[in-house]
């Protein structure tokens, strides 16, 4: 799983998830959330859902991270059949 952050500041970002198996073939997937969380201050979670945009890839925008510093963003893939996967990624939020 790979997440790009762009442009990663306040305000609106956008959230590209990448799915794919370890041949680097595309995972079909049912649902793309990420649950995010301000790692210096408990400010509580935020959640978005992302929708397909490409073969194997997840989009969504939107303002989650609301303050300078270092974000948890725990993105959770739910697949048919399977149990649901948490990849952590950790994102620093500049101005």
């Amino acid at each position: 799983m790979r997440l790009q952050v762009d442009p990663a500041s306040i305000g609106d970002d956008r959230f590209r998830v990448t799915v794919t198996d370890q041949a680097g073939a595309p995972v079909e997937t049912q649902r793309v959330r990420l649950t995010f969380e301000m790692r210096e201050m408990d400010m509580g979670e935020n959640q978005l859902i992302a929708t397909p945009a490409a073969q194997a890839s997840y989009e969504v925008s939107g303002a989650p991270m609301s303050m300078v510093g270092e974000w948890q963003i725990t993105v959770t893939v739910r697949r048919a059949g399977v149990r649901d996967v948490d990849v952590v990624f950790t994102v620093p939020v500049g101005e």
